[in-house]
């Protein structure tokens, strides 16, 4: 029962790691299209493409700010989910 409990441990702390990559990976890729954006924004002399390039811009920012709440979520759980694993194989 305790290897059990063991072998869950790493796999949740590795899913965790797994989880924070992509988190990592998802805001450098948008902040790349933001920078973009930004550029575009500064170029363009048309009024009505930089306001569309500003919703893109702030279409965006909402992605980020969900991927924020769910890594906060996920890791809270996870680190969560540890703690109680580990309490039990320290009962054990």
């Amino acid at each position: 029962m305790d290897t059990k409990f063991r072998n869950e441990i790493a796999r949740l702390k590795n899913a965790k790691e797994v989880y924070q990559s992509d988190y990592v990976a998802n805001i450098e890729s948008f902040e790349e299209k933001i920078e973009r954006l930004d550029n575009q924004i500064e170029r363009s002399e048309s009024e009505v493409k930089r306001e569309i390039l500003k919703r893109h811009k702030n279409i965006y920012l909402q992605e980020i700010e969900k991927l924020d709440t769910t890594i906060e979520k996920t890791t809270r759980f996870i680190d969560d989910k540890v703690a109680a694993l580990e309490a039990k194989v320290d009962e054990i």
